[in-house]
């Protein structure tokens, strides 16, 4: 059994796991968050949030300060087809169900990110950055039972858990060992993020410009800056 313990391991420290690790702390239970990265990081992502997601962020204490980091809000989306058809969609429609708000809001991760693991850390969580997790450990019944992780000198050591939540992305290592990553049967996209100061035109809708097999995302994300993505097949 290994020495170094904790009830619940998040692996990831990414919105979802820093999340979970402060609703956990908040009740609290042991919670220890490890992500490969040293935060703030770049991550290729559209970078907008829902307008539920501001129950949530209310929640835990940090909506206004991601306001305050000048998160861009959002009406909607502008949706262009290949034959130059455009539908205009806003969260505050016609219909009769109202969000938490009418609008969602749109911040960069090297802004968002550790504003949330902030949180999780004031709700009494660990958080380790540069932390690498290469494995899970079971117990006799095959039941996850910690991971083993590498520092960023390469040394490896095992942390046992309770329980292992993964919040580790697209391609989560816990996913793969406890056998439940499936591979697409939709076509494979290969995305390329960027941002750029000053796009003419930007409005308080996000745009979809779709073309053949891929589309171009447009998004403000607070002041000048427009989050920008490109998604074409993968081959």
């Amino acid at each position: 059994m290994p020495a170094e313990r904790a009830e619940v391991v998040v692996v990831g420290g990414g919105p979802a796991g820093a999340a979970t690790a402060w609703w956990l702390a908040r009740a609290g239970v042991d919670v220890l968050v490890l992500d490969r990265a040293r935060f703030p990081r770049p991550k290729p992502c559209s970078e907008y949030m829902s307008p539920q997601a501001s129950r949530l962020l209310e929640e835990m204490g940090v909506l206004a300060e991601v306001e305050g980091a000048g998160a861009a809000q959002l009406a909607g989306m502008t949706v262009r087809a290949p034959s130059g058809t455009m539908i205009r969609g806003r969260f505050a429609g016609d219909h009769r169900w109202r969000g938490h708000r009418d609008r969602g809001l749109a911040l960069q991760r090297t802004l968002l990110d550790p504003i949330l693991l902030d949180a999780a850390r004031r709700a009494g969580a660990r958080v380790v950055e540069r932390t690498h997790v290469r494995d899970l450990l079971f117990d006799r019944a095959r039941r996850a039972s910690g991971v083993r992780v590498a520092n960023a000198g390469g040394e490896t050591r095992d942390i046992g858990a309770r329980f292992v939540v993964g919040a580790d992305g697209l391609r989560s290592v816990v996913a793969r060992r406890l056998g439940l990553a499936r591979s697409a049967r939709f076509p494979k996209r290969l995305a390329l993020v960027t941002h750029y100061d000053g796009v003419a035109g930007m409005g308080e809708l996000g745009e979809m410009h779709v073309e053949g097999d891929g589309y171009l995302g447009l998004a403000g994300v607070g002041g000048e800056r427009t989050n920008v993505a490109v998604v074409v097949p993968a081959s």
